[in-house]
């Protein structure tokens, strides 16, 4: 298994090759990521990472256009989970917060970490 930094390496190349923008949340062994880009590179990125054995039980919470800034500003950020974060996923796993819940986490996220700017 890769570590968070490999994945976060790996991430950082491929998503600056293919001018996408990410946030990346993992906590208790699973990860959670906001991805923005053009349509075209969004598909070709959800089609490669389907095919990766090392990609399991991938669930898309939200697929639209974005209207106004994006949250991300690099290619892929890693989001601590303490302070504010922490308390909005408290003690639950990743996979059992609500979209509203999962929406104003990545929006919290950006915010805290100055990224929105």
């Amino acid at each position: 298994m890769l570590s968070i930094a490999q994945i976060l390496g790996a991430s950082d190349i491929n998503n600056r090759r293919d001018e996408l923008r990410g946030l990346l949340i993992f906590h208790r062994g699973q990860f959670m990521q906001l991805i923005e880009g053009q349509r075209i590179d969004l598909d070709r990125l959800l089609t490669r990472l389907r095919f990766d054995p090392r990609h399991e039980n991938i669930r898309m919470l939200v697929d639209e256009n974005v209207i106004g800034e994006p949250l991300g500003v690099h290619p892929m950020a890693r989001i601590a989970v303490d302070g504010k974060v922490a308390a909005m996923i408290g003690d639950r796993p990743l996979d059992c917060l609500s979209l509203p819940q999962v929406e104003a986490l990545f929006t919290t996220a950006a915010e805290t970490l100055d990224l929105a700017a």
